[in-house]
């Protein structure tokens, strides 16, 4: 898979920052999530019970995965604006 552009991982941080945002997309997945947990502990069955936990867990590595486009998406605005302006920030004394 080839390297994102900054302005494309810019763009997918926009993106994933309104997902986050959306009270919509928010109220479903903590619903969901509510009884997806409520299930773990009324069902006797083991492998449904792990199943169950597998997608409480799913629905959290979603939730990081979109925090993750945000700051990448952070770090390469920073990197286009050093680019554009011909300036680089120093970094442990180092230019």
């Amino acid at each position: 898979m080839p390297a994102e552009s900054l302005e494309q991982q810019i763009a997918k941080a926009n993106r994933a920052a309104l997902l986050l945002e959306d009270e919509l997309l928010n109220e479903a997945l903590e619903g969901l999530k509510a009884q997806l947990t409520a299930h773990v502990f009324e069902t006797k069955d083991p492998r449904d019970r792990d199943r169950t936990v597998d997608l409480v867990n799913a629905l959290g590595r979603l939730k990081g995965a979109l925090v993750t486009y945000v700051s990448n998406g952070h770090l390469a605005r920073r990197q286009l604006e050093e680019l554009i302006n011909g300036t680089r920030e120093k970094r442990f004394g180092i230019v």
